[in-house]
């Protein structure tokens, strides 16, 4: 029976990667297309950020209204579900011919991809492998790494032929289809009473003040927001920046799709690296953080492809790093501790899209971006605070 339930767990596992795969090749698809929305819609660098604010604000409320489900609902239910709705939504914007349509649709996309769907396949996860959950964790990362590396390349391809239209519907039929594994095999293993399908223990407010008085839990809090508003703000703007200020769309395609190379490389690489994950992390930014300011200084596109590289591919494992760490820590409950997790890595977004778009409105894209090395610098310093709260508890420095 053992060997009958682990069955269904890899079955589960292979079609939790697959659905995050296709998620990240959806998330892809604004910084892809921006340009052409902006040409499109006529609108102006401010209003350009509102799309991704939008996409967070929507994450933002799907991750607080969530916690009512922890407990009621699985997680494999709800992970299918909103696979199916954002892949609807995705259509609609496809059709959409005004800015203001089109404006509540991107926060219906976070809603269910970004606030639904992304944490809680990776609390599934943390569930499926619970030995060995930072490996899975950072290899279902490492797949969301191989999205964001192919889809730029091949939507840049659709857009010539299709426009940004036939970018969303292709995305659209990506997740649909690749949803559909976990829907199936889901239903199987429900029937069949398969343990990890069972429901998470009720979210109690003895819980949450629990969650919340661990200093460990505010620093990885903490972590995860400095470095979202490095990575997020970096994947939004950099073909944007390379268009405008260096006029070069060809390079900002190339800088993106290099980061996630690397990122992946090192998602598939580093739970194998000697030493702690937090001071992987911590030690990680560091070489981004110099070659994206030597990058931005320098005005060189092809310093800022290997910056872009650099970054990705010691930085690139921060985030399935951060999660882990937090849920690995609430055993049968780890939907609370990853939805907190992706509600400090989606504030940071908001925030930044808000204020790139705002800086670059009355400034220039130029002098706004150039924020970027100083906060990976800060995530890099969160890290290190965090090793030193650590040490002789549950963790040692080196």
């Amino acid at each position: 029976m053992q060997d009958y339930f682990m069955t269904y767990n890899r079955r589960l596992t292979y079609s939790s990667m697959l659905i995050m795969n296709a998620y990240s090749s959806s998330m892809t698809v604004l910084p892809v297309v921006l340009s052409d929305l902006i040409l499109q819609f006529s609108i102006s660098s401010s209003q350009a950020g509102m799309m991704s604010s939008l996409i967070s604000l929507g994450a933002l409320s799907a991750l607080v209204s969530s916690t009512y489900l922890q407990g009621r609902v699985r997680k494999s239910s709800v992970i299918v579900l909103a696979g199916v709705a954002a892949s609807t939504v995705l259509v609609i914007i496809s059709f959409s011919r005004s800015f203001a349509f089109i404006l509540p649709c991107f926060y219906l996309q976070g809603f269910f991809l970004s606030g639904f769907l992304d944490p809680n396949v990776n609390a599934f996860m943390i569930d499926l492998n619970p030995a060995n959950s930072g490996r899975y964790v950072s290899v279902l990362h490492a797949l969301y790494g191989t999205g964001g590396l192919i889809a730029p390349l091949v939507f840049q391809q659709v857009i010539r032929h299709s426009g940004w239209q036939g970018v969303y519907l292709a995305a659209a039929a990506f997740l649909f289809m690749l949803t559909l594994p976990l829907g199936i095999t889901g239903i199987k293993a429900g029937r069949e009473s398969v343990p990890v399908i069972k429901k998470d223990s009720k979210l109690t407010l003895k819980t949450i003040n629990e969650f919340f008085s661990k200093r460990r839990n505010l620093l990885l809090l903490t972590c995860m927001f400095f470095y979202s508003a490095t990575q997020n703000t970096h994947v939004l703007w950099i073909i944007r920046y390379m268009t405008t200020v260096l006029n070069n769309s060809g390079y900002g395609a190339i800088a993106l799709s290099g980061f996630w190379v690397c990122c992946t490389i090192c998602r598939f690489v580093m739970p194998y690296v000697p030493g702690k994950p937090m001071l992987k992390f911590a030690l990680g930014l560091l070489p981004g953080a110099v070659f994206l300011a030597l990058g931005f200084l320098s005005g060189s596109a092809l310093l800022l492809i290997v910056a872009s590289c650099v970054f990705g591919l010691f930085g690139g494992h921060s985030i399935p790093t951060l999660v882990n760490e937090c849920a690995r820590q609430y055993p049968g409950a780890t939907t609370f501790p990853s939805m907190l997790m992706f509600l400090s890595m989606h504030i940071a977004s908001t925030i930044m899209a808000v204020l790139i778009g705002m800086a670059s409105a009355r400034f220039s894209l130029q002098y706004s971006i150039i924020i970027l090395p100083f906060l990976a610098s800060l995530a890099s310093i969160s890290g290190f605070v965090f090793l030193v709260s650590q040490r002789g508890k549950d963790m040692i420095l080196l």
